[in-house]
C-alpha cells in the first residue's frame, strides 16, 4: 500500500511542512483556519471522527478513509489517526487521488 498515491500525496504534503497529524494539531489548524481537507484513519475512533467533522464544519472537507493509522505512518512518518493538510494545492493533489481510489 506504501506505493499508493493518496498516501503518496499526504508524505509530500509532510515533506513540505504542510501536514498536521494528530489530534491536537488538527484541532488546531482547523480552529486557525488552515486546513483545508481532513483525513480520518479507519482505526480512529467515532468520537474523534465525530468531533473532526463537526469542528471543519461546511467549509473543510473531511475524508474518512480506508486505509488505517500504521499506512498513514508508513507514508508520513508520523502515527497519528487524523491528518490535515494545510495548502490549497497539496488539497487539491489529495483530493484527486483519493477520488481516483474509490
Amino acid at each position: 500500500m506504501p506505493d499508493d498515491k493518496f498516501l503518496n500525496s499526504l508524505g509530500l504534503a509532510r515533506r513540505a511542512g504542510k501536514l498536521s497529524a494528530g489530534h491536537d494539531d488538527v484541532k488546531y489548524s482547523l480552529r486557525n483556519n488552515k486546513a483545508r481537507v481532513v483525513v480520518i484513519a479507519k482505526d480512529a475512533s467515532a468520537r474523534l471522527a465525530e468531533e473532526m467533522e463537526n469542528l471543519a464544519g461546511k467549509k473543510t472537507k473531511v475524508i474518512e478513509s480506508e486505509y488505517s493509522s500504521g499506512d498513514f505512518e508508513a507514508a508520513t512518518g508520523r502515527k497519528a489517526v487524523v491528518y490535515s493538510v494545510n495548502d490549497k494545492n497539496l488539497c487539491e493533489l489529495v483530493m484527486k487521488n483519493f477520488e481516483r481510489e474509490e
